[in-house]
């Protein structure tokens, strides 16, 4: 009698090697925690504060920005900077006063008296309609407006000077446009130690004056005004580079290089104020 040899079918075979393997280590399969977060938040890419609600008074040092536009009757100041190293991106939008409210402004920047308001940038908006300065600005220091437009305020356009004995030093006003504004475009004042400014790359038209720069030890470069009163009204002791000045102009334009009756025009020839 022959030996019978016992046939093993595949199915046998594939559950001989899946239970060896059953034997095999797996490892801990205890989930390690729950899933984590992937994505980054906004204010992890983009740490900045919406204003949602003007009127407002910026009291922390950060960055701001606006969300529409505030066109309304404003009792109180629009926006009110306090404190130092802020930016205020108005994104595009206008600050607007619907009513003649005297004492009123767009933006006031303001430290205590004798204290300078350092490190501040306004930027990307326009200011109107307001009975009194659209952005006036108090002893600041190392201060930024640009890309700004300022119209139809009844006094100045940007008003800049000293509070105190905190002089406004180290500023600068670039690609900013001044127009209709009653009194000034744009104005420093003179008082206690105000130099060290520059003002640069701006457009002034339909004001009674388009650039007032009392205040000596300054820069005023590139600047274009037309159809103003007075486009230009530069004291002496400053320092000016291209100005496109009107075919008349009741105002002076006494700006130097190096003092009175220097006779250049370079903002390059004396870098000291």
């Amino acid at each position: 009698m022959k030996n019978l040899k016992p046939v093993v079918g595949t199915a046998a075979v594939l559950f001989l090697i899946y239970s060896h393997q059953s034997a095999w280590g797996q490892g801990d399969l205890t989930p390690p925690g729950p899933p984590m977060p992937t994505m980054k938040t906004l204010d992890q890419i983009e740490p900045r504060t919406a204003l949602i609600n003007v009127p407002v008074v910026i009291n922390a040092s950060g960055s701001y920005y606006l969300t529409r536009s505030f066109i309304t009757n404003f009792t109180t100041d629009a926006i009110s900077i306090n404190t130092n190293d802020v930016t205020l991106d108005l994104n595009g939008f206008t600050i607007r006063q619907t009513t003649n409210v005297a004492s009123i402004v767009g933006i006031r920047l303001e430290n205590a008296v004798n204290v300078p308001l350092k490190n501040v940038t306004i930027k990307n908006g326009t200011v109107a309609g307001f009975n009194a300065p659209g952005i006036t600005c108090l002893g600041i220091r190392d201060c930024l407006f640009e890309n700004l437009v300022c119209r139809e305020c009844s006094v100045n356009g940007i008003s800049v000077q000293a509070f105190g004995t905190a002089a406004a030093t180290g500023n600068i006003v670039r690609d900013c446009r001044f127009d209709d504004n009653s009194a000034t475009g744009f104005t420093l004042l003179s008082g206690f130690g105000n130099v060290g400014n520059l003002v640069e790359n701006c457009e002034a038209a339909g004001n009674a004056t388009g650039f007032s720069l009392p205040a000596p030890g300054n820069l005023i470069i590139n600047c274009r005004a037309a159809g103003n009163v007075n486009n230009f009204s530069i004291g002496t002791s400053n320092r000016f580079g291209t100005l496109v000045l009107p075919l008349t102009n009741s105002a002076p334009v006494n700006g130097s290089s190096s003092g009175p009756g220097s006779g250049t025009t370079d903002p390059f020839a004396n870098l000291s104020y």
